[in-house]
């Protein structure tokens, strides 16, 4: 998707069809599901104009707002059962419930999206104390805005449900965060306000004579945001402690939902073996075909190169394109992710805009480091996660902490993972004085004249790295490597070679989907580059490094 956001919040709740005649829209049928407007008398304004029962058509050359409202009862027994409504717009556009001035019987519904900036397709958790029996008005404005024709304001019809304890659901997870001496994390989303437990015990399997006689360990929160419906736990582990068998409950009122996993970890002086991978985008059959690979290659943690979702801001699109399709990857086995473009919500140069996406705090747990930068040492290999879209100019805060790191590292191997590639054979990796392309990409220029040059003096291992939608290693003179794995599904489904293009360092590509296997042992490190069927693609043996 190349949508910015701002075009994403024009045409929020509203498309428009040229030539689209008027259509009475005095009042909806009843809509299957309980909807609450499904009855509702709805009306329609275009800036201070009068209200009227039509869809209005908005004049050429029109910036500014169109207004909704829509009156509608509710019964007593729906509100006394009620823990809470939700609001949702049912079509699967790009829409935003950001930017919206939405207000419930004069109240504002939802002032909190303000301050966390992501778009939404379902409205949670809205109050029952914002609803009554008779008379309520349900009104919002949308941004709208038109070229040289007029065009018809379409409203995309929402529906308004009363939440019950039946309702309850995981929506999201469990996700297994970063792990380390003491524990491990889990997160998970509920649909509406829930108390959520985890009970962890030592897997029996992995316990002498396989016996289940561990001591159960409770954890319990109620949410880490002010909705009430994201919740972070945090399970301590027992000394040697090899694995845990879990069970994630959300309780409302005398409704439960449960969820279990098991987590194996690795342990100091154990081989290390683990995975890291690219690109998924919008491809979720893919990525599902990926996860499970990588499942079967039981690795002690995946690490990801960024751009794991179309557009990170749209919510919806965390669970549907990421999360579900690998449900038992992400229940199973310790994730570090890095951030891409498209998770941040952006699609070009997004250096120095402060971009984010505050739904990652919600998923994932990663390692200290300045804001979504990260670190961890796993015996003989230094890992270090970066948020490449950010500044590391010789100076900024990134590049002393980085260097930093690099300095006072005694690792065999250091692998730095982050979205962005310092070459590669399309325009956004023209090397200077690689022809007339100009780099398309700041990022770009920061990984190969700021980050690739500090790797190399601290001689690290290799940049593991994202974006272009292909894998491509590279090898450069000095004797560092980037592999470039930028297809997890967002890239072509078939496997070809990558041309050099205008990566002169290129060694060779390949276009499929594919994730690469690491694995450390007294006789060095080996990469293997593998497809979801497991035909082995490359294999790049990596010796230690000799410290600088």
């Amino acid at each position: 998707m190349n949508n910015s956001p701002l075009l994403s919040t024009l045409v929020l709740l509203a498309a428009f069809a040229t030539g689209c005649a008027k259509t009475s829209a005095t009042q909806r049928g009843p809509a299957a599901g309980g909807d609450l407007l499904g009855g509702g008398q709805w009306q329609y304004r275009l800036g201070s104009r009068d209200w009227q029962n039509e869809r209005i058509e908005v004049p050429s050359n029109y910036r500014g707002w169109a207004a909704v409202r829509v009156s509608f009862d509710v019964s007593s027994e729906v509100l006394d059962k009620a823990v809470c409504f939700e609001l949702e717009q049912p079509t699967d556009d790009d829409l935003s419930m950001m930017d919206i001035d939405y207000r419930l019987n004069g109240r504002p519904v939802a002032p909190q999206l303000r301050e966390r900036r992501f778009f939404l397709k379902t409205l949670r958790n809205i109050p029952t104390d914002l609803l009554k029996t008779k008379g309520n008005e349900l009104r919002f404005k949308v941004p709208v805005s038109t070229g040289a024709e007029p065009k018809a304001f379409l409203l995309g019809e929402m529906t308004l449900r009363a939440m019950t304890p039946q309702d309850l659901a995981i929506i999201t997870g469990p996700i297994v965060g970063a792990f380390d001496d003491e524990g491990v994390w889990i997160t998970c989303r509920t649909n509406i306000p829930a108390e959520v437990t985890l009970e962890a015990k030592s897997h029996p399997a992995l316990r002498e004579g396989g016996q289940d006689d561990s001591a159960a360990r409770f954890v319990s929160v109620s949410s880490n945001t002010s909705d009430g419906l994201s919740h972070r736990l945090h399970v301590s582990l027992a000394e040697d402690e090899a694995a845990v068998v879990y069970t994630l409950r959300a309780v409302c009122r005398d409704v439960t939902r449960q969820a279990t996993g098991e987590v194996k970890f690795w342990q100091t002086g154990q081989p290390l073996r683990f995975v890291i991978h690219g690109d998924v985008q919008n491809n979720p059959a893919v990525w599902s075909r990926i996860s499970r690979a990588i499942v079967d290659e039981q690795p002690a943690f995946v690490a990801c190169v960024g751009d794991m979702v179309e557009d990170g801001l749209c919510e919806w699109r965390w669970d549907r394109e990421f999360f579900s399709p690998a449900a038992e990857m992400f229940a199973t086995i310790p994730y570090y992710p890095t951030v891409g473009n498209h998770d941040v919500g952006y699609h070009s140069d997004i250096q120095n805009t402060g971009a984010d996406c505050p739904l990652l705090d919600d998923f994932f747990v990663t390692p200290p480091g300045p804001r979504r930068n990260w670190s961890q040492e796993f015996d003989d290999v230094l890992l270090i996660g970066i948020a490449a879209h950010e500044n590391f100019s010789p100076g900024s805060v990134n590049y002393r902490w980085l260097e930093n790191l690099l300095a006072d590292s005694d690792a065999k191997y250091i692998f730095l993972v982050g979205h962005y590639q310092a070459f590669a054979s399309e325009y956004y990796g023209v090397l200077p004085g690689d022809g007339s392309k100009p780099r398309w990409y700041l990022e770009t220029h920061h990984m190969a004249t700021f980050v690739v040059p500090l790797l190399v003096k601290y001689n690290a291992t290799a940049l593991i790295c994202g974006h272009a939608h292909y894998y491509q290693r590279s090898e450069t003179p000095e004797g560092f490597t980037q592999v470039l794995t930028g297809n997890a599904g967002a890239g072509s489904s078939k496997g070809s070679s990558i041309p050099k293009g205008n990566n002169r360092y290129a060694v060779t590509g390949y276009a499929g989907p594919h994730y690469c296997v690491f694995e450390v042992t007294d006789g060095g490190c080996v990469m293997t580059v593998k497809t979801a069927e497991g035909q082995v693609i490359d294999t790049r043996t990596f010796q230690p490094r000799q410290r600088q």
